[in-house]
């Protein structure tokens, strides 16, 4: 009985430790190994291990437009054997790809991935977070493979001159001399910390041209399309309408002016309200119908900069919504079953009765007139 319940008793402690010794991973320093008093740092013995990792800033073009968000793109190439053989865990939070880039600019503006892409992505260190990178397609330099993984950041252009980023640094560890353990069958021996860093990137930046530039150019910069909806299919004479425009694609949203509508003849704006995302823009208008009739919702454009070249000023076109249209309640009342139904009197009947009130002024009323005269004429001679 005695050895059985010492039994269970170590089952138990076992699993409690395991349990704990997870926890400890799960909450551990990122990346601790980079800093830990284990790891020996690089000396110039390790140069040719720095040829095997290779950095990468690509701008989306040679010359960019102040006020854009400029993509940037961080690639980080790694020779695949020595990935395979030789790069540690550098903590305790196990990442697909066991290195930390360290970039200040990306790390501020970095643009995580959508959630189809994220599934096939790479989790990796930026600064002191896990991220996830895009897996590149493996390429070949110099007779060897390499693995790619890419980080993406939208950097904002604030001014004409020039952008400038800080060189990148990535930090990794390894080694080349490894035992078996119990706990462990690659146990490193010899762990090395090497930093790796690429070069400074910078690209001119220019001024939008004056050249062509709309009356309603609000300083959106980018690809854009727009549409709009409505909250519903009929405009009611003297009741407000919703209109909601939705503006998505890629550029500089939350920098630029929601398109205006005060200019429209058939509705006047009572009220909006702009919401910009990181990859959308929504604008609510609450419209109400001016005009006698209205059968469509009006037409909403949005002005941009398309900076790809050429580079030229486009227009996201929100195509109308059709409408159906009813007059007031109250209207409608007063005016009869014609009213009701949304009728005007037609043209005949307007015609029909300017044709009686002549026939009346021209031919009854002068008459009407003649007979009154000659009856009190009649009457003056008879007393008389």
């Amino acid at each position: 009985m005695s050895v059985h319940a010492t039994c269970l008793l170590l089952a138990l402690t076992s699993v409690t430790a395991a349990g704990s010794a997870a926890a400890a991973r799960g909450q551990a320093p990122l990346v601790d190994l980079l800093r830990g008093a284990n790891a020996v740092n690089a000396t110039a013995a390790d140069a040719q291990v720095s040829e095997l990792l290779r950095v990468e800033v690509l701008g989306p073009r040679d010359t960019l437009f102040v006020g854009e968000l400029a993509d940037v793109a961080l690639r980080v190439w790694v020779e695949s054997q020595f990935a395979r053989d030789s790069l540690q865990q550098i903590s305790a939070r196990r990442l697909d790809a066991p290195m930390q880039v360290v970039a200040p600019w990306m790390e501020t503006h970095f643009r995580a991935l959508d959630a189809s892409d994220a599934a096939q992505g790479a989790s990796i260190a930026l600064g002191d977070r896990i991220v996830t990178a895009r897996r590149l397609v493996e390429r070949e330099h110099a007779g060897a493979r390499y693995l790619g993984f890419e980080l993406r950041a939208n950097v904002p252009v604030e001014r004409v001159g020039e952008l400038r980023l800080a060189a990148p640094r990535i930090r990794f560890a390894y080694a080349t001399d490894f035992r078996a353990t119990l706990i462990d069958d690659r146990e490193p021996q010899d762990s090395r910390v090497v930093a790796v860093d690429g070069a400074l990137a910078s690209w001119p930046v220019v001024a939008l041209p004056e050249v062509g530039r709309p009356l309603d150019f609000g300083g959106a910069i980018g690809q854009f399309e727009a549409r709009v909806h409505t909250d519903r299919d009929t405009a009611v004479e003297g009741e407000p309408l919703r209109l909601t425009l939705e503006v998505r694609g890629s550029g500089n949203f939350g920098a630029f002016a929601a398109p205006r509508l005060d200019r429209e003849s058939e509705f006047r704006v009572v009220g909006s309200l702009a919401q910009p995302g990181v990859d959308h823009l929504r604008v609510t208008y609450d419209l109400l119908p001016t005009a006698k009739r209205v059968v469509q919702t009006p037409r909403v454009e949005l002005a941009y900069f398309d900076p790809t070249p050429p580079g030229e000023y486009r227009r996201a076109v929100a195509a109308p919504v059709p409408l159906r249209w009813r007059a007031a309640a109250s209207a409608a009342a007063g005016a009869g079953p014609a009213g009701a139904l949304g009728h005007e009197p037609g043209s005949g009947m307007a015609a029909a009765g300017s044709l009686y009130v002549l026939a009346f002024v021209f031919v009854v009323a002068p008459v009407l007139l003649l007979g009154v005269v000659l009856w009190r004429w009649r009457r003056g001679r008879k007393s008389s």
